[in-house]
């Protein structure tokens, strides 16, 4: 009989448990090649069996489904291959018409289909205590989540501006300020509560400064990505997680009324006349361009000449600065 290996390991600590993929490896073949089965494939795997979608367990299932002969699945334990019933109409149907027999070496269990009540009872038993276990880790990682999220610790990768730095001693994570990108980060912030930028001009604006995501690729930040930048609080010193808010302990980016007053001018966006505006702009908001009919932005040089200038929204055709003075006369 042709007989498949399944190992797979889920976490750190089960690698520390002795349940490496290498030491299952090991003892699945010697069990095969005990029962004298021919070793005709060996998965191996880092894989949460409570996945919704588990890429290379679906692979051992359209492997086995595509054999034309009965194949032994082959585990260290029944909880490397089901830690709960998603997968059990498709395993059941198998064993059933006698295309495959499951071994679990820990149980001492062989199922297949002539397999009595008392056996199939054992294995589903044994995907139940699994599920348990499975859930029970959860209930620890999420209660350990919430005590660090109260601690003022960031859970994940640091959203742009800032670095995660390995402390070299502790070997913890740090969370410190992008030299590079976090400037650039609160001049975003600067420029948008002004009201005088779009989204989209902002975002050219940005560009020719240099501000990239903090993804390997390092590519601009494009206007989905600069909305969600304004409307994070972690830059002013809370950290947004499943709708509730905690303060964290890294240093800030931005002042708090800073982001507010991005926020407030979000808010009064395309409204006339404008709820907030910072400057007393007398076309703010009322002017479109002739040539693409995109908004004209108002901007103060010098301290004294006020300059409008087309967004240029759908895209460049060299829009030229016209004086306010000029519209006036």
């Amino acid at each position: 009989m042709k007989a498949v290996l399944l190992a797979r390991v889920s976490t750190e600590e089960q690698k520390k448990e002795g349940h490496s993929i290498p030491a299952q490896t090991q003892r699945v073949t010697e069990y095969a090649k005990g029962k004298g089965f021919e070793i005709d494939r060996v998965f191996e795997f880092d894989e949460s069996a409570s996945k919704q979608v588990r890429k290379v367990f679906d692979q051992v299932l359209q492997y086995l489904q595509q054999s034309k002969e009965t194949v032994a699945l082959c585990a260290d334990a029944i909880d490397r291959v089901q830690r709960d019933f998603r997968a059990t109409p498709i395993l059941d149907d198998l064993r059933k018409t006698g295309r495959i027999e499951i071994h679990a070496l820990r149980e001492n269990l062989i199922i297949h289909k002539d397999s009595n009540s008392a056996d199939i009872f054992r294995w589903n038993m044994a995907v139940m205590a699994a599920r348990y276990y499975a859930d029970t880790i959860s209930d620890n990682v999420k209660r350990s989540n919430e005590h660090r999220l109260q601690s003022g610790q960031w859970l994940t990768k640091a959203p742009i501006g800032y670095l995660n730095v390995p402390d070299p001693v502790t070997g913890k994570t740090d969370i410190q300020v992008d030299p590079v990108r976090g400037p650039l980060i609160k001049k975003a912030f600067e420029l948008y509560a002004g009201g005088n930028y779009s989204l989209s001009y902002l975002v050219g604006i940005l560009k020719e400064e240099g501000l990239t995501n903090n993804t390997p690729a390092a590519r601009p930040v494009g206007k989905s990505q600069l909305d969600r930048i304004l409307k994070n609080p972690f830059y002013h010193g809370q950290m947004r997680v499943n709708g509730k808010l905690y303060p964290h302990h890294y240093e800030t980016i931005i002042e708090r009324w800073l982001f507010d007053k991005c926020d407030s001018v979000r808010g009064g966006y395309h409204k006339k006349p404008f709820k907030y505006a910072t400057k007393p702009f007398v076309f703010r908001g009322l002017l479109k361009c002739a040539t693409c009919g995109c908004s004209i932005s108002f901007e103060k040089h010098k301290g004294r000449y006020v300059y409008g200038k087309c967004t240029e929204y759908r895209g460049k055709h060299g829009a030229t600065r016209v004086k306010e003075g000029d519209l006036l006369a």
